[in-house]
């Protein structure tokens, strides 16, 4: 049976065998021109790349459809202020990064001119930063744009949403971003959300001359186990008889090792003894149970029983979009009883009395509700679109019909 592109990306994201494998579309400007060329296109049609990325692909200029790609992307249209362009053919996107297209033997690519991230120290001067807003978009065409392609998969963003390393490092360099992450950098991680940097939550730094059998310091494995950390993944050797491991795996790994440029060395695999539970009762009690039951993407089921009153704490983020029901009804964070855990606020928690009860905490985000009318638009579109065909062509016909029946042969 042949899928839709649409039915064939489902089925791929549902782990199920779709009929072909999807294909997806993006190239360089050179590549695409040339495609156009071959294909016999007209010229590339670019739309302001304010994102960051390179946008001209949006409009692909019937080239996908030529190659028999699954996907689209679809954006709602930049309706905020300018971007900012200079002489030199050079302009600042909306994270406030300045690109200019400089050649190479290939073609060009536009590289980054300074680094308005890299004189940062203090995380107040993260939050001064003019970010973008979400109003400077029109999410009201929507609609039209998706109604273009009714059996295609649609994609909203693109290769610059969450690249969190080297879309950062255009703002900050390179080099500094690598530094970041080897230190934990306040500031680096204050570009995220805020209790990546507050609290209690980010971990030791790595010490500066780690004994053999002993990468990790005394003090990141402690912070491993009261974090819920179940198994770490090393590039050293780790001593069993000093820190809480046993080894679960080593060797080489067709695509970390590969990523890592790990070509001669293994890699190992270890899990942690003594973690904190997935899902556990606060406060401690010797008789109180909490077991997760179903475990998903975007459902998890906990059943806890307990002889007291208390909290369950899912050591999940907190990510906006999580709905919390208790024995079915669903709590709102206006209730009080559904919370982050006051840990370090990142994880998700409830207050729960005295007693048996099933707890599940489900995914709807808003976007959700909103591709939901997005793509009912659509299809009402879609569908009056074909009744009026239909009822056009209806007209015509017994217009037609009515002219034969009238018309008088005359006699010879």
């Amino acid at each position: 049976m042949t899928m839709t592109p649409r039915e064939r990306v489902q089925a791929a994201l549902n782990h199920v065998q779709p009929d072909f494998t999807p294909c997806d579309y993006y190239a360089t400007p050179e590549i695409h021109e040339a495609l156009l060329k071959h294909f016999g296109l007209g010229p590339p049609r670019s739309i302001a790349g304010t994102m960051g990325g390179s946008a001209s692909l949006l409009e692909d200029g019937g080239v996908a459809e030529r190659l028999g790609v699954d996907l689209r992307y679809v954006n709602a249209p930049y309706i905020g202020p300018p971007v900012a362009t200079y002489p030199d053919g050079s302009s600042t996107n909306l994270w406030g990064i300045r690109r200019r297209p400089m050649p190479n033997e290939y073609g060009e690519y536009a590289e980054p001119v300074g680094a308005p991230y890299a004189a940062w120290t203090t995380v107040e001067e993260v939050e001064k930063f003019p970010w973008p807003n979400p109003d400077w978009f029109d999410y009201l065409a929507m609609p039209a744009i998706c109604a273009k392609y009714p059996d295609l998969a649609l994609i909203c963003g693109g290769t610059h949403v969450g690249d969190f390393i080297n879309g950062v490092a255009f703002g900050r360099g390179i080099e500094q971003v690598f530094i970041d992450i080897a230190s934990n950098d306040p500031v680096y991680l204050g570009i995220g959300p805020a209790e990546y940097y507050t609290g209690d939550w980010p971990p030791p730094p790595s010490p500066a001359d780690p004994a053999p059998g002993s990468p990790y310091s005394d003090e990141q494995f402690a912070w491993m186990v009261s974090n819920g950390v179940t198994h770490v993944l090393s590039f050293a050797e780790i001593d069993p008889l000093r820190h809480p491991v046993a080894m679960v795996w080593i060797g080489f790994d067709e695509l970390l090792s590969r990523a890592w440029g790990r070509f001669q060395e293994p890699i190992f695999l270890y899990e942690l003894s003594g973690a904190l539970p997935r899902a556990r009762f606060e406060p401690p009690d010797v008789a109180a149970k909490a077991e997760i039951t179903e475990l998903r993407a975007n459902r998890v089921s906990v059943r806890v029983e307990s002889p007291i009153a208390g909290k369950v704490v899912l050591g999940d983020l907190d990510y906006p979009g999580w709905l919390c029901q208790v024995d079915g009804l669903t709590l709102g964070r206006e209730d009080g009883r559904v919370m982050a855990s006051q840990r370090h606020g990142m994880d998700r928690a409830v207050d729960v009395p005295a007693g048996t009860h099933e707890i599940v905490w489900v995914y709807q985000p808003r976007s959700l509700y909103y591709g939901l009318v997005v793509s009912l638009l659509a299809a009402t579109q879609l569908l009056l679109a074909c009744v009026v065909r239909v009822l056009l062509a209806r007209r015509r016909l017994a217009a037609a019909s009515s002219d034969a029946a009238t018309t008088i042969t005359p006699k010879r």
